[in-house]
This record gives C-alpha cells, structure tokens and sequence, in this order.
C-alpha cells in the first residue's frame, strides 16, 4: 500500500506546534495511521469508524497521550479525547 506522511498540527489542542513530533499517515485505502516519534500508535478507518490501538500501552507517554488526543478529536472522537488515559486504551483495544 502507498501512502504519504503530514504533520500533525494542532486544532483541539492549545499547544502551537507539535514540534514535528507527530504524523499521520494517509493510505491509498483510506486507513489513517497516527506515528508518534517513531512509533506506530493507532489505526483509524474513517468508512467505518474503527480504531485500532497498534503500540503498547508502555508507549503511551505523556507526550505520545497529547498526540494521540489531538489525533482521536481531529478524527471525530472528541468525547473520548477528553477521557482518561485507561478509557481510551480501554475503547482502542476493544
């Protein structure tokens, strides 16, 4: 599969910048992947609003949780964005 890579940018959160820590990749089939540093976090599927956690919780860093908020609100997970840290892994591993 092919794919491109952009930066995540800041909407939902008050930071400016995420200092070109965290990128989303654009597949061909429509699959968007958040990356945090270098690590895979999730898989969203925006036809069918699936998310998949692709990392292990230990990877979730403070840091790598504000990236992923950011991703899980510009995705449409607003609610869950706001949810803490146990409630997200718990919804992304079912």
């Amino acid at each position: 599969m092919k794919f491109y890579e952009a930066f995540l940018a800041p909407q939902y959160s008050s930071q400016k910048s995420f200092g070109g820590k965290a990128r989303i990749r654009f597949f061909d089939k429509g699959y968007r992947v958040l990356v945090s540093y270098t690590t895979e976090i999730c898989c969203f599927n925006p036809a069918t609003g699936h998310l998949e956690m692709l990392c292990l919780e230990s990877d979730l860093t403070p840091t790598t949780m504000r990236h992923l908020r950011e991703f899980l609100a510009q995705s449409g997970f607003r609610g869950l964005a706001k949810d803490s840290k146990d409630a997200i892994v718990a919804y992304l591993r079912d």
